[in-house]
């Protein structure tokens, strides 16, 4: 019961993460101005009576329609594929990418190439026609036969708003190959535009993605900033002579400007959308996350 109770407070925090990084993506968002309301229904009815999803010789899809924000809008033969039925969110969907052990390794790799695209299609791409750009992604879920499959996904923007921001995307899923991977791989993402493969966009969301670090830090780390969660306004010399360490080996714990291991070096590193600045910034937003 602890391990599954552990398992479980690992992926309340990775989603966690995830919406406060939506956040603060979507803040200076407007209204979706297009397609419209009408535009986006027929193309829901276009899925739904797609011939596809019922010729035997055709690739298995599902899709999902989802707002950055982490709503979902549209949902087509998740129950005949995964076998999750409705209503469902987009954590309990999403908690189908694992590799069978459950120690969401792959689904934050996962979520670590979505943040980077994001990011990168917000800040650099904006000028470009959105309908035009895909992401595209294989990962592993668990499917209806209890199964683990190699999955396809592509995603297009759906929903923009008067600025060409992303306010919803359309994914299909492909089931691929079976999942018998010895060891676990890592992930690989890329993105397209006018169905031409991007190599120096896919390069520049992979520099991204693996530039964001585990949030890893040392055992007395893990201490300081439970101290301060406790006691948000204690000094730094409170909390040395709480933990009985010097107060010159605590300060390079907090910030380490040489070797950058720092927690506040660390932090900026692994959660990079946020705005930190001293310690109290930290605990805040691990709060806000669930870490503690």
């Amino acid at each position: 019961m602890l391990i599954k109770k552990t398992k479980m407070n690992n992926l309340d925090v990775i989603f966690s993460d995830l919406m406060e990084f939506c956040d603060e993506l979507i803040k200076d968002y407007g209204e979706p101005v297009k397609p419209s309301k009408e535009e986006i229904e027929k193309l829901k009815e276009d899925i739904v009576k797609n011939s596809a999803n019922y010729n035997i010789r055709m690739p298995k899809n599902f899709y999902l329609i989802e707002r950055v924000e982490g709503e979902i809008l549209f949902a087509h033969n998740i129950d005949k594929y995964l076998g999750l039925k409705s209503p469902f969110n987009l954590m309990e969907f999403l908690s189908y990418i694992n590799d069978g052990t459950s120690d969401w390794n792959y689904l934050s790799d996962y979520l670590s190439w979505a943040k980077s695209a994001y990011s990168f299609i917000e800040k650099s791409l904006n000028k470009e026609d959105p309908y035009k750009i895909a992401f595209k992604i294989r990962m592993p879920m668990r499917c209806y036969d209890g199964n683990i499959y190699w999955i396809v996904q592509e995603s297009r923007l759906l929903e923009t708003d008067k600025d060409n921001h992303l306010i919803s995307h359309i994914n299909t899923y492909t089931i691929s190959n079976h999942y018998n991977e010895k060891s676990q791989i890592g992930l690989q993402a890329e993105l397209f535009f006018d169905e031409s493969y991007q190599e120096d966009w896919s390069n520049a969301i992979a520099e991204n993605r693996f530039s964001i670090k585990p949030f890893s830090i040392m055992p007395i780390q893990r201490q300081i900033l439970n101290y301060f969660h406790q006691f948000p306004t204690a000094t730094v010399k409170q909390c040395s002579e709480y933990l009985k360490y010097p107060l010159n080996t605590l300060k390079k714990y907090i910030s380490d400007s040489q070797r950058k291991q720092g927690i506040l070096d660390m932090a900026k590193i692994s959660f990079p959308l946020i705005k930190i600045k001293k310690l109290k910034d930290v605990v805040q937003f691990l709060d806000k996350i669930g870490w503690f």
